[in-house]
């Protein structure tokens, strides 16, 4: 699943795009910030001064849903999810269908609507995923990554 500014002019012809409803359509801001603890702080503290640099803020506007940076100094891990993906949709997990190595996760949205991914056995486990708790699909591009607070 991808949005619809995510498909080029070579894949339209190969894909269906089909509208989400605007009430599921979330205003995301994604902080920026080096992580209390980083490996490598000079690293994560040169990409952070790029992103928020005149080149930096030129390149994200290039992406259909240009994410907004706060500038943050250090934040923990557990205070903050860094993500790359655009798009975020909030649900409830409605199941799981534990495999050898793979976790087929339902999550139900807001309206209803049950949105499927395959995700790793380790992930599932990892991140704690239990029917009727909430977790969110993370989507970019071709992938739905899913996460939990």
């Amino acid at each position: 699943m991808v949005y619809a500014t995510d498909v080029t002019p070579t894949l339209k012809p190969l894909v269906r795009i089909i509208s989400l409803p605007t009430r599921f359509n979330q205003n995301a801001s994604y902080p920026i910030g080096v992580l209390t603890g980083s490996a490598s702080p000079e690293a994560a503290q040169a990409f952070v001064a790029f992103m928020q640099s005149a080149v930096g803020q030129k390149i994200l506007k290039k992406c259909p849903t240009p994410p907004f940076f706060k500038p943050l100094q250090h934040v923990s891990r557990r205070t903050i999810m860094q993500i790359s993906a655009c798009n975020t949709l909030k649900g409830t997990v409605k199941a799981i269908k534990l495999g050898e190595v793979n976790a087929q996760v339902v999550l139900e949205l807001e309206g209803g609507q049950e949105l499927t991914s395959t995700i790793t056995r380790t992930s599932a486990e990892r991140l704690g995923l239990e029917v009727g708790k909430p977790a969110y699909a993370l989507i970019k591009s071709s992938d739905v990554i899913v996460g939990v607070d």
